[in-house]
């Protein structure tokens, strides 16, 4: 095979790259390239490093999102448990903000809807709460006057002293309200090194790495056994 015939071809792999990867995309990547590297399509490479790399944050994410909606669930079950009339196991139907309860209706089709069944349980609805909702509800509490005092108590069940103090529940929520935000960003592709100080690959492996520990972070206040589970495992990991 000639030198020419083996440059038509990788430029002719490029191209289709180009029809399945946007160049809009791509062009946010090509600056990790050697400057003078030619086709836009070569930045599939950083790309796909820094997808790669990005994918290690599935797991913490998913781990803070699911210990974060059982203790919220629970937190406030078992503080308005005998103290309202009102049926403490669909409090998702009567505490939240209108607007929240508007994306709890939402969810409750969707319940329905993957169920194929009218009849639906609590456990459909807790499920189908995106992230966004939960830190929503806690964030109505938090600001509210109203419910200042419920949500001092909630929010100590929430999140697990144990024999250590931990920041401020305001400061607690915003943490987890980060990683939901990144969580989504992850979740549609979008990139989460965009900060005008990251301009090189090994930035943005260090960027990754910090949002880790950040993740890790939220999850040692949620639950520390879990959390130790978790890093310990991560740490066999990187010694491999």
């Amino acid at each position: 095979m000639s030198t020419v015939m083996v440059a038509n071809t990788v430029k002719e792999n490029y191209d289709e790259i180009l029809e399945v990867i946007s160049q809009q995309r791509l062009l946010r990547y090509k600056a990790f390239l050697p400057k003078g590297s030619g086709h836009l399509g070569l930045a599939i490479a950083p790309y796909l490093a820094i997808q790669d790399a990005s994918s290690n944050l599935l797991t913490p994410f998913q781990l803070v999102e699911i210990a974060f909606r059982n203790r919220v669930d629970s937190a406030i079950r078992e503080h308005y448990r005998g103290k309202t009339g009102k049926d403490v196991e669909d409090w998702y139907l009567w505490l939240p903000e209108y607007r929240t309860k508007q994306v709890i209706e939402s969810a409750i089709l969707r319940a329905k809807q993957d169920k194929h069944s009218l009849e639906i349980d609590r456990n459909d609805v807790i499920s189908h709460m995106t992230f966004g909702t939960w830190v929503s509800i806690c964030q109505f509490l938090q600001q509210n006057e109203r419910y200042r005092y419920d949500w001092r108590l909630i929010s100590q069940k929430i999140f697990k002293p144990i024999g250590r103090s931990l920041p401020s529940s305001r400061h607690m929520i915003s943490s987890v309200a980060n990683i939901c935000k990144l969580r989504n960003r992850l979740f549609h592709y979008e990139p989460l090194w965009a900060k005008a100080n990251i301009v090189s690959l090994s930035k943005i492996i260090d960027e990754v790495k910090s949002i880790h520990t950040q993740a890790l972070v939220c999850l040692n206040w949620l639950s520390p056994s879990l959390y130790d589970f978790y890093a310990e495992r991560f740490a066999q990991d990187d010694r491999v």
